[in-house]
């Protein structure tokens, strides 16, 4: 996931869930107007969400495992981060 995907890609899950949550208070309050569509589409909203969940977590472990290289690198070269090389 590209830096500037991440913020509109976690807004969208954020206000699809709220959205099911005004839903879902709505017709606790109103349980006779509920119907198997509207419980569908929740089912797949919370898949959907579930599986951004997933493909944040596997991009922020690639990128703490890329740092964690990128850092071993420059121990292993004796450089600090912000020392330019042949310094």
């Amino acid at each position: 996931m590209l830096p500037h995907e991440v913020e509109p890609f976690a807004n969208a899950h954020i206000e699809r869930l709220g959205i099911d949550i005004a839903e879902m208070e709505f017709y606790i309050a109103n349980p006779e107007e509920i119907n198997s569509r509207i419980i569908q589409q929740w089912r797949r909203d919370l898949m959907d969400c579930a599986n951004g969940f997933e493909r944040f977590k596997v991009c922020m472990v690639d990128e703490l495992e890329q740092k964690e290289r990128a850092l071993q690198t420059l121990r292993d070269h004796e450089i600090r981060p912000n020392q330019k090389a042949g310094s």
